[in-house]
């Protein structure tokens, strides 16, 4: 039995809410799998012209403003976002 053969035959007992999520996973890896890799050798690349924008904006926020961005925003993401206690 292949790998999609075990796929489908594992959809068939799986709630919908996993399956969206799934379905959501695989157009992501799918999209990950044919995207061109970052890197300066390839300098047509648009995610390194998206990356060297955002590099320009960034650079032209005030030092004063800067310093009240929080420093731990991935670990914290959810007391800023949610409001919950910081963990």
């Amino acid at each position: 039995m292949t790998a999609k053969d075990q796929l489908l035959q594992e959809l068939e007992q799986t709630p919908e809410n996993i399956i969206e999520a799934t379905l959501y996973f695989l157009r992501f890896a799918k999209a990950q799998h044919h995207a061109p890799a970052l890197s300066e050798e390839n300098p047509d690349n648009p995610l390194m012209d998206l990356l060297e924008e955002f590099d320009q904006f960034a650079a032209n926020i005030p030092k004063e403003d800067r310093d009240t961005l929080p420093r731990d925003g991935a670990e914290q993401i959810d007391h800023y976002l949610y409001g919950t206690p910081r963990q």
